[in-house]
């Protein structure tokens, strides 16, 4: 039976669409509408967000209707998360390849600055004894 609340003006509601994802689409045709209208009138923001919302519901039940495939929108997200979950493992292998990299290069350059240091120092020593040998 018809709610004696719903609003004469507001769309039927179609038959594949649930009543959540109904009114998400009706909130995000509003503030399309919103974004778009700045300079016009409430009853062209109204018939923009109407035409908006019914066009993101056919959008929406098309998307649930589908052709039948396995392809529903839970499944593109599942399968969205694993090709995410693909990449993730892949940089993160490739970071820890470059990690043990740079890490090796890292302890081999400050061994090597290390007894650079030494014998600079001791080259110092050595060229002051010089010039204080001479004056």
């Amino acid at each position: 039976p018809p709610s004696p609340h719903r609003s004469p003006a507001a769309p039927p509601a179609p038959t594949g669409v649930p009543t959540m994802a109904r009114a998400m689409l009706s909130a995000i045709a509003g503030v399309i509408a919103m974004g778009t209208g700045a300079g016009a009138s409430a009853a062209a923001a109204e018939s923009s967000a109407a035409m908006s919302a019914a066009a993101l519901e056919r959008t929406w039940d098309r998307a649930l209707e589908g052709t039948g495939s396995e392809d529903t929108p839970v499944t593109r997200v599942v399968n969205l998360l694993k090709k995410i979950s693909e990449q993730l493992e892949k940089d993160m292998d490739e970071d820890e390849a470059l990690f043990k990299e740079l890490a090796c290069w890292c302890k081999d350059g400050k061994y090597e600055k290390q007894e650079a240091i030494k014998a600079s120092t001791s080259k110092i020593e050595e060229l002051e004894a010089t010039i204080e040998s001479f004056g």
